[in-house]
């Protein structure tokens, strides 16, 4: 009985060896190849949210009769007159 407890505990240390030296490395390898491939489909998934939310505010901007403030406004309108200036365009 003794010796068949040496035995087996002999063939598994030597089955765990075996295993680390050959099959360890390309199973790793494939975990981390499942991982990305779940994070590119988190990320086409938070892609395709951001494109609906996106979507519908900008459906709701224009349901709106303004889209912009009165402040909004000035500052866009002096942002691009800054660009114009730099750029030296004229506009008629």
């Amino acid at each position: 009985m003794n010796n068949f407890i040496y035995k087996s505990l002999y063939i598994s240390i030597l089955v765990l060896v075996v295993y680390q030296l050959t099959l360890a490395k390309p199973v790793k390898k494939f975990t981390r190849l499942v991982n990305k491939l779940d994070n590119l489909s988190e990320i086409e998934q938070f892609k395709e949210n951001f494109e609906s939310k996106l979507r519908v505010e900008l459906q709701k901007s224009l349901e709106r009769d303004e889209i912009f403030n009165y402040e909004d406004k000035e500052l866009i309108k002096n942002f691009v007159e800054k660009l114009l200036a730099e750029l030296d365009l004229k506009v008629n």
